[in-house]
């Protein structure tokens, strides 16, 4: 009874040991499992972080992040460097530089008239239809021939008294001219800076202007002579060949209309680049 209470605890003490045996073997495959279940984890992590799909576009090397960190360059302003833009236009300079422009042209204009003295071209003196007439020419000493005068105005000229400076004009007609010929007017201007009755002024000029002429037919024009001998049909070339730039110019309803004037007289040459010479005017400035 006793023996097989020992074999019994002996059997129960060998179950132990077996137990405790198989206990330590589990235990020692499962750390060693349990080991390597971290370092197989730990190795799927490094190797999922390095097998990560890679962005070629992200992948920058240091020399390649060190150029992105520089200021960037843009195309323009490599352009702005190369060529330059224009900068806005100052309104105070162009203004400066018209006026120094219209400076050089007056300059230009005076120094190509200083070639020809007016003073000696225009002197007041002229030829037409066989009339000399010298401006200003006094009522009782003026001979017309077959012109004679009507002044444009209202009313009787007798009772009209004219202010300083102010100028009339009167028409002048022939019988041998129609208007299709030749346009004629006088001039009389006050320039005694006072007022004067309207027939005690001189004739102080004239105004001639070439007709159009008539049934197709070329206008009759009576004979004509200005400074330097221009006549009608002088070319635009020859008045600048004689008299140089004109102190004013423009086109009006001409191809070229020039004024000279020298401080005394007035010299007025308008007319067309085909026909030359066309309109007149000649009168004290």
């Amino acid at each position: 009874m006793i023996r097989k209470r020992i074999v019994n605890a002996g059997r129960k003490t060998a179950a132990v040991l077996l137990v405790l045996a198989l206990s330590a073997g589990l235990f020692g495959c499962g750390g060693k499992d349990a080991s390597k279940k971290d370092s197989t984890e730990e190795s799927a992590a490094a190797s999922s972080t390095v097998m990560e799909p890679i962005n070629p576009e992200e992948v920058k090397s240091e020399d390649i992040i060190k150029e992105e960190e520089k200021p960037a360059e843009s195309a323009t302003q490599k352009d702005v460097i190369e060529k330059p833009e224009p900068s806005e236009v100052d309104p105070e300079a162009e203004r400066a530089e018209a006026e120094r422009k219209k400076e050089e042209n007056e300059k230009r204009k005076q120094d190509n008239s200083s070639e020809v003295n007016l003073n000696e071209v225009l002197d007041g003196v002229m030829s037409f239809d066989g009339m000399e007439l010298t401006f200003p020419i006094e009522l009782s000493s003026m001979k017309l021939g077959k012109w004679t005068l009507t002044y444009e105005i209202d009313g009787n000229p007798a009772d009209k008294t004219m202010a300083a400076d102010q100028v009339v004009t009167a028409k002048m007609t022939s019988p041998d001219y129609t208007d299709d010929d030749v346009i004629v007017k006088a001039e009389f201007g006050n320039y005694t800076g006072s007022e004067v009755k309207l027939t005690d002024l001189p004739m102080t000029g004239i105004y001639i202007t070439m007709g159009k002429g008539k049934n197709g037919e070329a206008p009759n024009l009576p004979e004509l002579e200005l400074p330097c001998g221009f006549t009608w049909g002088a070319s635009e070339s020859e008045i600048h060949e004689q008299l140089g730039e004109a102190s004013f110019s423009g086109s009006f309803e001409y191809d070229f209309d020039f004024m000279y004037e020298n401080g005394k007289y007035l010299l007025e040459l308008g007319g067309m680049s085909d026909t030359g010479l066309e309109y007149i005017v000649y009168s004290v400035e």
